[in-house]
């Protein structure tokens, strides 16, 4: 995030990664087959071997690897969403904090079809990697070459309530989105992750209590209060 100037921003020092593959071809071909049939097109929105893949430990392991963080799906409404375009996205920031997006189908032959990030300074810089999309302004680029972009996008966030992640918003997705689901969904991750940090909270003060002539803390407990209220 320092080197584009913008090291006050997000949870994390990286910015963005280098290109790598996640999918063997097989896997490609696989969700290419689900995502193009004509049943899936008229009859549904999700399938069970995307839904899986994203989900898979070895998947995740090597996104947390690259992340230098334990990652896990952000909500399941929003594992693998593809996109098939030829032309490009307008600037735009991320909904949640860590997104992966990879190409399905091969790109030799393929020219553009970069990421274009804007730095903190209002220069613009071209990368093929994953990014903390939620803190970068970034676009995704035309393909050249008679092909179309498709691309398979999943949204993550780190798997420990106790790492900052407050930053997620749902409001760019209400028109596109089942409601309820969304709803039902974000609301559960958000109170799972509170729960997690009252709980700890609470197992603080208890031990602090056994602790003969202990004062309360009452900055740090303000504090803590403070800080639910502020992002809850």
């Amino acid at each position: 995030m320092k080197d584009i100037s913008m090291e006050a921003a997000g949870i994390m020092l990286t910015a963005i990664s280098d290109p790598f593959p996640l999918f063997t071809e097989e896997a490609i071909r696989q969700v290419r087959a689900e995502v193009f049939s004509r049943k899936m097109l008229e009859k549904h929105q999700k399938h069970s071997f995307v839904y899986d893949a994203w989900g898979s430990p070895v998947a995740l392991g090597v996104l947390s690897k690259v992340a230098g963080i334990h990652l896990v799906p952000a909500m399941d409404v929003d594992v693998g969403h593809v996109n098939i375009l030829k032309l490009a996205f307008d600037w735009y920031s991320d909904n949640y904090t860590f997104v992966c997006v990879t190409m399905l189908l091969g790109c030799a032959g393929m020219v553009g079809s970069e990421s274009a990030i804007r730095t903190g300074t209002g220069e613009v810089l071209k990368f093929r990697g994953p990014a903390t999309g939620r803190y970068i302004e970034h676009q995704a680029l035309k393909a050249f070459g008679g092909r179309e972009r498709t691309s398979m996008g999943t949204v993550l966030r780190p798997k420990s309530p106790f790492v900052y992640d407050d930053e997620t918003t749902i409001k760019p997705l209400l028109p596109t989105t089942h409601k309820n689901t969304l709803y039902y969904q974000y609301a559960e991750y958000r109170l799972e992750n509170l729960e997690e940090r009252v709980r700890h909270q609470l197992k603080v003060i208890r031990q602090q209590k056994k602790k003969t002539h202990r004062d309360f803390d009452i900055a740090a407990t303000r504090e803590f209060l403070l800080e639910r209220k502020s992002v809850y």
